[in-house]
């Protein structure tokens, strides 16, 4: 069984980090979030450390990725990014190579869908209005006349 080694470049929680492992017994996940923020901010104290963890990744997930990405991890075979746009890693290097790199392009567009659909329900039946009449213990009448309202109407 070979292992494929997923270097992970965004801080994520222990229970995240153990969640990806646990998808296969295949995966090692490293956290190299500290050392990708370091050396994003001019700290290269920690260069050699993170150039051995790189060299055997074959996976990388995350939004920050390090300058010479390609040169730097020979084993890489895929890049996750957890944006939905990925013009900020695409260098000529990186386009050049096999690696194939991955977006989340996309992801949102049910729940945004579903949460627009809510408010328009939402103002349609004048629910910030039922709200205030319940809060304000008015009659039940006066609550059930506002919420009853046809979106019609």
């Amino acid at each position: 069984m070979r292992l494929l080694n997923v270097m992970v470049t965004v801080k994520l929680d222990e229970e995240c980090l153990h969640q990806i492992a646990d998808l296969s017994p295949e995966l090692r996940v490293t956290d190299v979030s500290g050392l990708i923020k370091a050396e994003c901010k001019g700290d290269f104290s920690s260069k050699d450390k993170l150039d051995v963890f790189l060299a055997k990744a074959d996976i990388i997930y995350g939004f920050t990725f390090p300058k010479n990405l390609v040169a730097r991890t020979p084993r890489l075979k895929w890049i996750q990014s957890t944006s939905a746009g990925v013009e900020h890693i695409l260098g000529h290097d990186l386009v050049q190579s096999p690696v194939q790199v991955t977006s989340v392009s996309g992801i949102h567009a049910i729940p945004i869908g579903e949460f627009v659909m809510a408010l328009i329900l939402m103002f349609a039946k004048q629910a910030p209005l039922c709200f205030e009449l319940k809060k304000g213990g008015n009659g039940k009448n006066s609550l059930q006349l506002s919420c009853t309202r046809k979106l019609w109407e």
